[in-house]
């Protein structure tokens, strides 16, 4: 431990004794090793750094009545109401008036406080304190608090309303062998109690889907508004199966059909056991 830092240690214990501004200081101030690499440390002189350590030493440690400008006035952690001198008293031996003017000029200058002065006092805020020196305990009531909103609102998302109690989950669920067709469960039903089809026209949507790339906001809507009567169209041309189109898929009586002698009426049942035969 070098002198200067056994100087800072004296000073402080010394000044825990004391009583500023009605507020017994006691305890300790934490002070970051990574201060030692900020502009307010590498910028500052020997007696510059003294009167910061100073400053933090000395500013309340919790909030403190006070009458300043004429008034009742509070200050908050991290506030003092002071003066020049009075800082220069506590800094110790070595350290002027200039010293504290030109120090609280910088430090202002680095954002580290604010410094504001009247014919009765002045004000100096470290900003930042309730970042870097409120106690374990206060750090732990904040994060406590936090904690328990988060909480709350975290139960709040999770209770259902009163009104949706009887609500089914009804969220779309993707059907068809390609995965193509979104509908909810009740969306399904509906279909179901109305056409009675509804896997033959998720299937039709699905594979047009698929094969077209249509697309539409809503399946449901799409399915009854033209996918029904698609269906029973395609139906349709399916039966209606004429005469070339039988012979050609009925290879077995193709190569000797229009060399056939049909007797009145053997050839409409000659078309008709063929389309029977064929729909098997």
């Amino acid at each position: 431990m070098n002198k200067y830092v056994k100087i800072l240690c004296v000073k402080y214990v010394n000044y825990l004794k004391n009583n500023i501004g009605g507020v017994i200081m006691s305890g300790w101030i934490k002070l970051y090793r990574e201060l030692k690499d900020k502009a307010i440390w590498q910028k500052c002189t020997p007696e510059h750094k003294t009167i910061l350590i100073t400053l933090l030493m000395i500013v309340n440690y919790k909030p403190n009545q006070w009458e300043w400008q004429g008034k009742k006035f509070t200050v908050e952690k991290g506030q003092m109401i002071t003066s020049l001198d009075s800082i220069v008293k506590e800094s110790g031996k070595g350290i002027t008036i200039q010293n504290v003017r030109s120090a609280l000029k910088k430090f202002e200058k680095l954002g580290f406080l604010t410094n504001k002065s009247t014919k009765t006092g002045r004000l100096v805020t470290i900003l930042n304190w309730h970042t870097y020196q409120d106690s374990e305990e206060d750090s732990n009531k904040d994060t406590n608090k936090e904690l328990t909103k988060n909480q709350q609102r975290s139960n709040k998302e999770l209770t259902p309303n009163k009104k949706d109690k009887n609500v089914k989950n009804d969220k779309k669920n993707t059907y068809g062998e390609f995965k193509n067709v979104k509908l909810k469960d009740s969306e399904i039903e509906k279909l179901k109690a109305d056409f009675g089809n509804e896997e033959e026209l998720i299937t039709f949507l699905d594979e047009y889907i698929e094969m077209k790339g249509y697309k539409a906001k809503n399946h449901y809507l799409a399915i009854r508004k033209w996918v029904v009567d698609a269906v029973k169209e395609d139906k349709i041309k399916k039966n209606k199966l004429d005469d070339k189109t039988v012979i050609n898929h009925y290879s077995g009586h193709q190569a000797n059909f229009d060399q056939r002698s049909f007797q009145a009426g053997e050839y409409d049942k000659y078309i008709y056991d063929v389309t029977k035969e064929l729909k098997k």
